[in-house]
């Protein structure tokens, strides 16, 4: 019946609404709106917060739509400690996009194939290091 995206990231700081009040706006109105025949699409939630308060907001948010909503949902996160938990409930299913590292292991390829169970470590390292960010930060 309907399709709710929360993606990306914007302000509005005139109207006074930090990136991370943005989001809760959206996900107020996923959650007050989306049925069981809605789609609903969330890229990392919680980004804007600690990880630890984003992390709460995600799985409440998720579990929420699991248990109330029962509406299809698919959603990126790079909690990885929340998708461990979810991939247990007979409902979810965990995928994840494939890379290779290099024989230095400072390399990634992104290989954008979708592949079952959740991701075996963050490259967020490997991302910073071919970004240019200096090893001696590490």
């Amino acid at each position: 019946d309907k399709i709710f995206t929360r993606l990306g990231a914007q302000d509005n700081i005139v109207m006074g609404k930090s990136t991370f009040m943005m989001e809760m706006d959206d996900v107020a109105s996923v959650l007050k709106n989306a049925t069981p025949k809605s789609l609903v699409v969330l890229d990392e939630l919680g980004r804007g917060t600690s990880t630890l308060d984003g992390m709460a907001i995600a799985k409440a948010t998720l579990l929420f739509i699991l248990k109330q909503v029962r509406c299809l949902t698919m959603t990126a996160t790079h909690y990885r400690p929340l998708a461990l938990e979810l991939q247990s409930i007979p409902k979810v299913s965990a995928k994840f996009m494939s890379c290779l590292t290099g024989p230095n292991e400072h390399r990634v390829s992104f290989l954008y194939k979708l592949t079952p169970g959740v991701s075996p470590k963050s490259f967020g390292l490997n991302v910073a290091l071919m970004a240019g960010i200096n090893q001696e930060v590490f």
